[in-house]
């Protein structure tokens, strides 16, 4: 991924750059610079994630650890999603909004753990020999 983000920044940065430029110029054509560096820069990232994905299931092979991978995966959407929507609402000056949505992903990231706080509590208790 060193050398994939190194491109996607490098993207990024040349995006921005054409579009400010061309914002001087014409403002409907720098927005469609814009979305379409968005597009690639978000393609990229999904190329990227392909080792990742296969080192994953690999690891959901392994006895008694599918659950921890699909929380994991699940809090790892939830994640995204929260940073996506919480970016939006503070571009638009709502940093209220902005900050609730964040509370109400690491909420949601919390609530996705909670069996596996039970459980990892349960093995202390059986560790230390506590009747829980």
């Amino acid at each position: 991924m060193g050398g994939q983000l190194l491109k996607i920044c490098a993207l990024a940065v040349i995006c921005v750059a054409v579009g400010a430029v061309i914002n001087q110029i014409k403002r409907e054509l720098s927005f469609a610079v814009r979305c379409a560096g968005s597009i690639l820069i978000f393609g990229m990232i999904v190329i990227s994630l392909e080792p990742l994905l296969s080192e994953l299931e690999a690891v959901r092979g392994l006895e008694g650890s599918a659950e921890y991978v699909e929380i994991m995966l699940k809090a790892l959407g939830v994640a995204i999603l929260t940073q996506i929507c919480s970016g939006i609402c503070r571009d638009c000056g709502e940093n209220g909004i902005s900050a609730g949505v964040e509370f109400a992903g690491k909420t949601e990231i919390l609530i996705l753990c909670l069996p596996l706080i039970k459980r990892i509590l349960q093995y202390a208790a059986e560790i230390l020999s506590i009747d829980g």
